[in-house]
């Protein structure tokens, strides 16, 4: 049975992780199709967690119909130099995330994909590819956090309420 005060303040059963934030992209340039390598994740540091939400912000700029579609993976590894990483989950293959309305627009939002770490070794990271469909005007930028939970003991956080 869930403790009633879980219920109401569920952040003090969660924590979070930084991979990479402010990547940008110009359609057929610089960062478009270019797969952005997130910051380890240390899981054992961080308590061990069962599962995991990694969230991708995102704001692209977006001609008529022309699109922003991304892959994400997460590899792990047992070793933080990534010496015999793996490929631990497909989470996304070139999905469309944003599609340019009627004289273009600019698209934002979040894209959450849900992770079960069971099996994976102590160290995670994602690796995300953003493709923008046009040449030469569209943009976007990107970022990559990921919020843990599932511990066996309440994770220690910078609750700064206390």
């Amino acid at each position: 049975m869930t403790a009633p005060w879980l219920m109401a303040n569920i952040g003090a059963a969660l924590a979070a992780a930084y991979e990479f934030e402010g990547n940008t992209g110009l359609a057929a340039g610089t960062g478009d199709n270019t797969a952005i390598t997130g910051a380890n994740i240390d899981l054992q540091a961080l308590g061990n967690p069962r599962s995991a939400k990694i969230c991708i912000p995102y704001t692209t700029t977006l001609q008529a119909t022309e699109t922003l579609s991304l892959t994400a993976i997460v590899q792990h590894d047992s070793d933080s130099a990534w010496g015999t990483v793996a490929t631990f989950a497909t989470q996304l293959t070139a999905t469309v995330i944003a599609t340019g309305d009627t004289g273009g627009s600019t698209e934002t939002g979040v894209i959450e994909l849900d992770i079960n770490l069971e099996g994976a070794k102590q160290y995670v990271r994602s690796i995300i590819t953003p493709d923008l469909s046009a040449s030469g005007t569209d943009t976007f930028k990107i970022g990559c956090c990921w919020v843990l939970g599932g511990f066996g003991e309440l994770p220690s956080t910078n609750d700064l309420t206390e």
